[in-house]
């Protein structure tokens, strides 16, 4: 089979929310995150590939809290890490 590295860079949607600790409900969002995807893909036959990487995501939600306040976290940073079996057609 044939080996082939690959890397992808770009625009993401983000949904995201939390729950108050103190059980005063909570705030979700949506909001674009930054993708980087690195990875290798192996040929394992001419119509069936599969493929291991890493994914980065970045993003700094805006939580609306009520009573016209924001919250913002500074950063979220987080790490997938994938194997998938592909199906060429």
């Amino acid at each position: 089979g044939r080996i082939n590295p690959y890397i992808g860079v770009g625009p993401a949607i983000l949904w995201s929310w939390f729950e108050s600790p103190i059980g005063n409900g909570g705030a979700n969002s949506v909001n674009v995150a930054l993708v980087v995807e690195p990875g290798i893909r192996w040929m394992a036959l001419p119509n069936v590939s599969i493929d291991t990487a890493m994914r980065y995501r970045y993003a700094s939600p805006t939580y609306d809290i009520g009573s016209n306040a924001k919250m913002w976290v500074s950063s979220l940073n987080q790490f997938a890490f994938l194997l998938r079996a592909n199906y060429h057609f």
